[in-house]
């Protein structure tokens, strides 16, 4: 019994720990899950970032000096690092700037943590390797232990793209590894954690007047923040269903979890005030019946019958997916958690998109997106705006 006793209090720092990273994940998920249902405006979110980043800060030691060479006019190394390099939101956003990189004058060097490769993440892996950059897969490899491989790259700039989603690396920024470490395209908000200098972002996802609070500071990229890389698999843009169907079909294919109660109400107004007008909306949990029933009786509560919504669950073939916005005639975004990927991709595939703007990066993705494209008339900046 001694022995066993001595042997748990040598392992209880470890065991600890291990307490500490778990709950640091649950963590995770509870920060992304503020994105939702806060505004933002105010300053519970931005605490609650910045305390969990205080605390993560503390299971990793950090580097405090680089031997990267100090020689005038060299190629600066920059790093990319995400699980996200597959068929992904992110990986969206993430082709063109791999694709138009300067790779005269940067060498660049990505730390791909993706779990399972698909054809696109072998498609960037080639892309980089035939452009001169490095690829490392890190897929299971400790985020400290990956930290020293970015030292041993001498990685002048290290872009984390992932923020507090699945998978993400920022145990490997908490050991600040590079001298210059950045947030870009993954998290709508600051990640709260000191170890990260830069957020990247525009002016209109980020006014310069905005009161929303970040560890980082904000570079505002003259354009829009993002670059969208449609899908190869797209299809032809089908007509406006409106033609042949005789009414105006209203849909939305973002995650359910930006489908908040307030965006639902304000939903249910423009159906109710449309005559014969329907509604189509898909995202995965719809495969489940309870969830279904669960949202047409909110629905209904709401005055919309449920007979004029059609639901759709998850569709795996990209083409599919894509030619499914030919169902819509008009998008309609959420708030305060705007869609991203699936405003791209319902303008790319001829569906106009309505977004409302807002006070916070979540809320004006959509504004930055609309505006950027010459649609800025389809931003509304109260409800009565969005609904009419």
């Amino acid at each position: 019994m001694l022995e066993v006793l001595h042997y748990l209090y040598r392992h209880m720092k470890d065991a600890f720990k291990l307490i500490l990273i778990h709950e640091m994940l649950v963590r995770y998920n509870r920060l992304l899950a503020l994105n939702y249902i806060d505004e933002g405006s105010d300053d519970k979110l931005y605490d609650a970032h910045r305390e969990w980043g205080k605390r993560f800060m503390k299971l990793y030691a950090q580097y405090t000096s680089w031997d990267n060479p100090k020689v005038a006019d060299r190629p600066l190394v920059i790093g990319y690092v995400s699980p996200d390099f597959f068929t992904h939101s992110v990986s969206y956003f993430v082709e063109a700037p791999l694709t138009h990189h300067d790779y005269t004058n940067c060498k660049v060097v990505v730390y791909s943590g993706v779990v399972k490769a698909d054809a696109k993440t072998l498609r960037f892996k080639d892309k980089v390797l035939k452009k001169g950059g490095v690829w490392r897969d890190i897929y299971g490899i400790d985020e400290k232990k990956v930290a020293t491989l970015v030292r041993e790259d001498k990685v002048d700039i290290l872009v984390e793209l992932t923020g507090h989603t699945a998978n993400n690396k920022l145990g490997t920024m908490a050991c600040c590894p590079a001298p210059i470490q950045v947030t870009w395209i993954g998290y709508p908000n600051t990640t709260g954690l000191p170890a990260i200098d830069y957020r990247i972002t525009d002016s209109l996802a980020d006014s310069p007047n905005t009161n929303q609070k970040h560890v980082e500071e904000l570079v505002r990229l003259p354009e829009s923040f993002l670059c969208y890389t449609p899908s190869p698999e797209a299809g032809p843009v089908c007509p406006t269903p409106a033609i042949s169907n005789g009414f105006i079909t209203f849909g939305s294919f973002n995650n359910l979890a930006k489908i908040t109660p307030k965006v639902m109400q304000v939903w249910a107004r423009i159906l109710c005030a449309v005559p014969n007008s329907r509604l189509v909306v898909k995202c995965k949990p719809f495969c489940c019946d309870s969830i279904r029933q669960k949202f047409l009786s909110t629905l209904e509560e709401l005055g919309l019958e449920s007979l004029r919504v059609d639901l759709l669950p998850l569709i795996h073939l990209n083409h599919d997916h894509m030619q499914a916005y030919s169902l819509m005639d008009i998008s309609l975004d959420t708030f305060p958690y705007a869609g991203t990927t699936t405003t791209c991709e319902s303008l790319y595939m001829g569906v106009p998109c309505v977004t409302m703007a807002g006070s916070v990066h979540a809320h004006n993705v959509g504004v930055s997106l609309l505006t950027k494209v010459g649609l800025g008339r389809l931003v509304a900046k109260t409800e009565d705006e969005y609904v009419s």
